[in-house]
């Protein structure tokens, strides 16, 4: 018996022409991946019958339900294509905007040294920024899927970006026109609330317990950010509107700006709403802290190539 080592399973991706049906190239870059979760569920039916007894009659299979994540260190904005549906570049800028249909992605993932599973129908659900201060950017993204098969074999394709990776050591985040100095750590969330489908209706053989579609719902798009008091921002005016509640309070923008040597990398946030705001004191010589979570009604990216 021998035992396989997870940090040798290579994964690769790429974008389909048409939902469900196999890429003919793995050319999509994730960044420097970390962690690729896949589970695949029957969704059995247990049915009794009168005079079985106390024992269930049998178990029917139902339409199986493929999902999973993945995490990577972001080393490129580009990477995020799949969470925003729509990318284009000039050669030496890109802009990443929200558009539906999200596409679809074929993803091969190795499952021991002679085998891999080719997952068909990938569309990303939601996905997750997390910065922290002296850390590389890190995004966990969930996803659906349509099938999953095992391939005998070894996949030589691969998902890694030879570019370094993002920190925020060259970043910053700005309200509005003011930079949130001292920042600890943020999270931005993109939410599309995706629900995979399979409805009463014709399919081949072979197709009866698969999903036959994946759509998008209401877009959520929520963070939040910690940061140490200082004189140069007042968080709470900005949660506020003013120095007390407001009758009415203005939305707000919120820019994430990353960079990477001469690769930038910027995240802009529109009609922002704080939802919340919270300090702690404690009685410790520490920094003062105070947490601000938000809401966004918008959101796109622009960079360079």
């Amino acid at each position: 018996m021998s035992r396989y080592v997870g940090i040798s399973d290579k994964i690769a991706m790429g974008k389909e022409t048409t939902f469900g049906t196999e890429t003919s190239s793995y050319d999509v870059k994730l960044g420097i991946p970390q962690t690729f979760k896949w589970t695949s569920t029957a969704s059995t039916k247990k049915i009794a019958c009168l005079g079985n007894g106390v024992k269930y009659y049998k178990v029917v299979d139902g339409v199986e339900s493929i999902s999973g994540s993945v995490e990577y260190y972001l080393t490129h904005g580009k990477e995020l294509e799949f969470i925003f549906g729509d990318y284009s570049d000039d050669g030496s800028n890109f802009t990443l905007d929200v558009s539906t249909p999200l596409p679809s992605y074929s993803i091969k993932a190795q499952y021991d040294n002679s085998n891999y599973v080719k997952i068909l129908g990938v569309k990303f659900t939601k996905a997750t920024l997390t910065f922290t201060k002296d850390d590389i950017v890190k995004v966990t993204a969930d996803w659906l899927a349509q099938s999953i098969s095992e391939v005998s074999g070894t996949n030589t394709d691969d998902a890694t970006d030879s570019n370094d990776e993002i920190t925020f050591l060259d970043g910053y985040i700005k309200i509005g026109t003011d930079v949130v100095a001292a920042v600890n750590s943020a999270t931005l969330t993109i939410d599309w609330k995706s629900e995979a489908l399979r409805g009463i209706e014709q399919v081949s053989a072979g197709d009866r317990r698969k999903i036959t579609e994946i759509v998008e719902k209401n877009l959520d798009i929520s963070g939040d950010l910690e940061a140490d008091i200082t004189s140069s921002i007042d968080l709470f005016q900005k949660y506020f509107g003013g120095t007390s509640i407001q009758d009415n309070r203005s939305t707000a923008t919120i820019t994430f700006n990353l960079a990477r040597g001469s690769h930038t990398f910027t995240i802009t946030l529109s009609d922002v709403t704080f939802t919340d705001i919270n300090k702690e004191s404690k009685a410790e010589l520490e920094p003062r802290t105070v947490s601000l979570s938000f809401t966004a009604l918008d959101i796109d990216a622009t960079g360079t190539l």
